[in-house]
């Protein structure tokens, strides 16, 4: 009996212990869905309309059903959403839902939704009484347990040094916890009218215009938060007109942030009028408002590569910066090779986001370009311990490459026995095979939790068996201390792709690492764009790469296909390559288009790594440099001995140096004009990578 065989084998017997709760089956391509699925997607629709017969009567239908709990959630949760009486009604329906499904992720849930109704309306004894048992931090309950504090005792400051990490995270915020710091606000402890308007500037950097009110509505005075949101309304409405019309001194807060605000929009559309419009302001505003301004234009300059970025920057002096400001001060300076600017643009960040990994390697890079290689070293050694992109070039950089394990680890029948038989792993693999993805991913990820490493890897043995690549991969990636990289780094369909990888000269661990971050090796998947198939293929792009690869009897039905989806994937990207001259701009192109990735090349060669960080696109910089911290685990992979001895490449090597403007892109084997159609449809798949979950 074959791997596959047993594990399936251990489910039937595993299942056939627990009577009440009907095994997952997948359900076969092309057929109908059962009655009980349609009843599934009835509660579903129901409870996104707050339908509550609707839901109460569909509830008997699942009783005893692998999906009971969720059907039950949806009717609690609509009750709760109806207000503070239907909160403490539900209180002890709530409890028994709690100790009827202790292993289910919507107890929790629950717990958390119950709360936030209670805190909105004000019931604050029952909150006390149930805000111990939430185990998951939620944000908004957190605010409301503020207010509570605050409400009971206005001098209470126990929650202050946890307000000011999210004043200052630039992160967006519940309704509670603006409340919360405006009753801090009032009693002059936090945040001060400069903090507000620090805050409100970075919110707007990044576009969050509602929380930037929101922000404004802490200040001690409604009159200036209401100018403020008038002010803002004239920014939006027409960036450039409301420029225009700002004549004399611009000095108020509130009129200094609106103004701002329309010089970013301006600049990120039209540069060159957005900076003669400051340099003949300058005037208008303080020394302070003008470094200011000169930071909004480093930033927009810098999203578009525009060399002058640098020079932006340093007109804004030492003036406060917000954390995107500063990342983008950052790789301005990298595409400059300003090693000086590095340091000073990631010493300018938050100390939450000087921990990312990417500003740790690049402060240490830095340190060594600037002949200072005592602070790099514990930089790099912190890193190199990551399996990531800048972990993996870290441990290159201090000579200590991982060297992963491929063999599988060995786990007792029983282990697998006891994964099957859990019901919140059913519950799981059901959710996904019925296409209800966000639940599935939560409910998988509640069920790996508090797992030894031994029975992590016989849930993703489990995973793989029962047709679950994504969460076979998730739940490998969770091991503590005992890692099997082979679960982490799978080869399916090889027979299929490496002949394909060889006919187009292509590098086969790359092909893996890019489906790998496409679709985790879901076969039928496909994303809210249309993409589709193990290399997330947008129909226009399927369509063209049918056509030219001269595939028989294609219909877009057969992009799902295996064989079809690698033959047309393996072409389109073969053609990408050769259009680009680069893989690093052939994957940057792949999710988000041809003329992109061109476009973001700087004038001379340039480090791949530091091409990958300056990609505008954060999606993009992020599935760039997955992909090739991907294709690094696939070469080794593949690269091993007959005997499987580890070999240990070079990620450096294979990021390679991106060729200038003057002298890239030639087709080395086969000259190609991509369609507009088919690069705009490339271009689309930047939503598809949402697909590639953890």
């Amino acid at each position: 009996m074959n791997a596959h065989k047993f594990i399936l084998s251990l489910a039937a017997v595993a299942f056939t212990a627990t009577p009440l709760i009907a095994a997952p089956i997948k359900p076969k391509t092309g057929v109908a869905p059962t009655q009980i699925q349609l009843d599934f997607q009835a509660a579903s629709a129901a409870f996104q309309k707050q339908d509550i017969p609707t839901l109460n009567n569909l509830r008997a239908k699942f009783s005893g059903h692998l999906l009971e709990s969720y059907v039950q959630y949806w009717w609690l949760t609509a009750q709760l959403t109806q207000g503070a009486v239907f909160a403490q009604d539900t209180l002890g329906q709530i409890k028994k839902f709690t100790q009827r499904f202790p292993d289910s992720p919507l107890s929790d849930l629950l717990r958390r939704d119950q709360l936030r109704s209670l805190g909105r309306q004000g019931e604050w004894q029952q909150f006390i009484d149930e805000f111990p048992r939430l185990q998951q931090e939620d944000t908004e309950v957190s605010c409301l347990n503020w207010q509570r504090k605050l409400l009971l005792n206005p001098q209470d400051r126990t929650m202050l040094a946890d307000v000011k990490v999210w004043w200052t995270s630039e992160k967006v915020g519940a309704d509670a916890c603006y409340a919360a710091t405006k009753m801090l606000a009032n009693n002059g402890a936090f945040p001060a009218q400069k903090e507000v308007w620090q805050r409100v500037h970075a919110l707007l950097n990044n576009n969050a215009t509602t929380d930037a009110r929101k922000t404004a509505s802490v200040l001690k005075s409604e009159a200036q938060a209401e100018r403020f949101s008038r002010q803002l309304d004239g920014a939006m409405g027409d960036a450039s007109g409301y420029l225009a019309r700002q004549k004399g001194a611009i000095a108020a807060p509130e009129q200094v942030a609106a103004t701002m605000y329309a010089l970013q929009r301006h600049s990120r559309v039209k540069l060159e009028p957005a900076v003669a419009w400051m340099t003949k302001a300058s005037g208008q505003f303080s020394d302070a408002d003008t470094a200011q301004g000169w930071a909004d234009l480093g930033l927009a300059a810098a999203m578009q590569h525009d060399p002058r970025a640098v020079g932006f920057y340093k007109r804004a002096k030492a003036t406060d910066l917000s954390d995107t400001q500063a990342g983008w001060k950052v790789r301005a300076s990298l595409r400059v090779l300003d090693w000086d600017g590095v340091l000073a643009g990631i010493a300018a960040m938050t100390a939450l986001e000087q921990r990312e990994s990417a500003w740790r390697y690049w402060q240490a890079r830095a340190h060594v370009a600037l002949n200072q290689a005592a602070k790099a070293q514990p930089l790099f050694e912190d890193l190199a311990k990551e399996n990531n992109f800048y972990g993996l070039l870290a441990a290159e950089q201090v000579g200590r490459m991982p060297s992963p394990t491929w063999h599988a680890h060995a786990h007792a029948k029983t282990d697998v026995e006891a994964i099957a038989a859990r019901a919140n792993v059913q519950r799981a693999l059901q959710l996904y095979y019925w296409e209800y993805k966000a639940e599935a991913l939560r409910e998988w990820a509640f069920a790996m939790r508090g797992l030894s490493d031994v029975e992590i890897h016989a849930a993703a043995d489990y995973a793989v068996a029962m047709q679950a690549p994504d969460r076979a991969i998730a739940a490998a990636e969770r091991t503590a201390t005992v890692h099997n990289f082979a679960q982490r780094f799978p080869i399916p369909h090889r027979t299929l792709l490496q002949p394909l990888a060889q006919k187009y000269s292509m590098e086969e661990a790359w092909v893996y690492g890019l489906i790998r971050q496409e679709s985790r090796f879901m076969q039928e998947v496909k994303s809210r764009v249309g993409a589709m198939g193990l290399m997330q293929l947008m129909p226009a792009t399927a369509t063209w790469a049918a056509k030219q690869a001269a595939v028989p009897n294609f219909t877009l039905a057969r992009t799902v296909d295996v064989d079809v989806n690698l033959k047309l994937g393996i072409f389109y990207l073969r053609h990408v390559l050769d259009d680009l001259g680069h893989p690093i701009l052939a994957t940057a192109a792949y999710n988000a288009g041809p003329g992109r990735a061109r476009r973001w090349r700087g004038e001379a060669p340039m480090e791949g790594a530091i091409y990958a960080e300056s990609i505008p696109f954060n999606e993009t910089r992020d599935y760039v440099k997955k992909v090739f911290a991907n294709q690094w685990f696939y070469a080794n992979r593949l690269a091993q001995g007959a005997n499987g001895a580890p070999t240990v490449l070079s990620i450096k090597r294979m990021v390679g140096t991106v060729p200038g403007r003057s002298g890239a892109g030639t087709s080395a084997l086969v000259e190609v004009e991509i369609p507009a159609t088919v690069a705009a449809s490339a271009a689309a798949s930047v939503a598809s990578a949402a697909i590639a979950l953890k």
